[in-house]
């Protein structure tokens, strides 16, 4: 299909391949109508494109039905009928709100409904198991006869970057399962819970860095201060009002005497 400005043609084009699956079949099958529709970048009835919904053929073209008279034919703004093919406006109030003319068969209209379009595509994630593009890569380095070969396993990042895709969820305050139970840390993760709610502490709380180095990272996050990592020469903490609330392995967490 020729290109276009129209944000309506990336729909025709979603529509052409939609005919090939199981659903678009069935749908050609249920139909079997003819559709023309004439599509205006901004007031209706100027500088139209035309395009044809052939839903007797599975075939979607630009330019006038040649095959006689199409069963109906529409004019829309390409907004409008964005919003008409998308769902988000009923085509019984574009019409009576005159956002939609229609000519041919009112029956054939009728059955001119969002439900003939493609559903947006929902995010999906990747086959986990990858193993061909893997072992792919890897008889590379094999047959590389040694040396210095550089390879990066891109399929195992676009594995991980889908992997979180989707998930902002996981941003809310909440607690693994796993971890609490499983891992045996139920009793230090209520600890840091309860050190949590005591002092306050919130995705708002101000967070001033004051150590990052290979071993070691502390904050003070709103009243208290939080250390990560193996070393634990903080000899800067021993010179302040603070006390030990909770600690682990490679962790440790101080209160403000009060």
């Amino acid at each position: 299909m020729a290109s276009s400005d129209l944000k309506s043609a990336a729909l025709m084009d979603q529509m052409k391949t939609h005919f090939s699956t199981d659903a678009g079949k069935a749908l050609i099958k249920k139909i079997g109508l003819v559709y023309q529709i004439n599509i205006a970048p901004k007031k209706m009835g100027f500088n139209e494109e035309i395009f044809v919904v052939d839903l007797k053929k599975g075939e979607v073209s630009k330019g006038k039905y040649e095959g006689g008279k199409p069963d109906a034919t529409f004019s829309f703004t390409d907004e409008d009928f964005f919003k008409i093919a998308t769902g988000k406006m009923n085509p019984q109030i574009a019409f009576m709100r005159g956002k939609m003319k229609v000519k041919g068969s009112l029956s054939a209209a009728q059955k001119f409904t969002p439900d003939i379009f493609p559903k947006p595509s929902k995010i999906r994630k990747s086959e986990y198991n990858q193993d061909q593009h893997r072992n792919a890569l890897a008889s590379r380095v094999r047959v590389g006869g040694g040396g210095a070969l550089t390879a990066f396993d891109f399929t195992t990042k676009g594995i991980l970057q889908a992997a979180v895709e989707g998930e902002l969820w996981r941003l809310m305050t909440g607690t693994f399962y796993d971890h609490f139970f499983d891992w045996g840390l139920k009793d230090q993760m209520s600890n840091l819970s309860v050190v949590r709610a005591r002092n306050n502490i919130s995705s708002m709380s101000q967070v001033t860095i004051m150590a990052h180095e290979a071993d070691l990272y502390v904050a003070m996050i709103g009243s208290i201060i939080v250390k990560v990592g193996s070393k634990n020469d903080l000899w800067y903490l021993s010179t302040g009002n603070f006390e030990v609330a909770t600690s682990g392995e490679n962790y440790a967490v101080w209160e403000e005497i009060t």
